[in-house]
């Protein structure tokens, strides 16, 4: 290959890689979107499906598994004048001219698996003052499975990989 077209080839991959990315995005939105049509179109957390194509005996090859994982939950504190008030109060020992990392790490673990912090001497779920709860998106998770590439490329080429051309026509021209 000669330098012109290496060069070529970076800019070729970098423009489809972009515009993968965007149809990816757009793909896996759809995939958890529930607009109440059809109960089967969205996938909700927890969920797993196989993926498949028909070989050219019209038997069926798994391609691959969709799995959409739970939305990460997190606990951080946003307030650390409040978040030290609060643990000056509750666990004085807790604190020297901060809160000690491990007590932090361990509120925020309490907080991110019960939603508040079970108060440490009745056990009530309470508020920590300074400290939020942030959940995230779910995570859809894609994993090919061994020899998906033959499969899917033997599939196209009997006309059985509609996708293929939507796919193609999604990244198009870049802009």
């Amino acid at each position: 290959m000669s330098p012109r077209d290496t060069r070529l080839g970076l800019i070729l991959k970098a423009v489809v890689t972009k515009s993968l990315k965007g149809f990816d995005d757009r793909l896996r939105r759809a995939l958890l979107a529930d607009d109440g049509d059809d109960p089967d179109e969205a996938m909700t957390e927890g969920e797993r499906k196989d993926v498949h194509v028909r070989d050219a005996d019209g038997n069926r090859v798994k391609v691959g598994t969709i799995r959409v994982d739970q939305a990460p939950t997190n606990a951080r504190v946003t307030d650390e004048a409040a978040f030290l008030a609060w643990v000056k109060v509750h666990a004085p020992t807790e604190v020297v001219e901060t809160v000690r990392p491990s007590y932090a790490a361990r509120v925020l673990d309490l907080v991110k698996r019960h939603g508040q912090m079970p108060h440490p001497a009745t056990g009530e779920l309470v508020d920590v003052p300074g400290v939020s709860l942030e959940v995230g998106e779910p995570r859809v998770v894609v994993t090919p499975a061994k020899g998906a590439a033959q499969a899917l490329a033997e599939a196209h080429q009997r006309g059985g990989l509609p996708q293929w051309e939507g796919l193609m026509r999604e990244i198009g021209p870049a802009e």
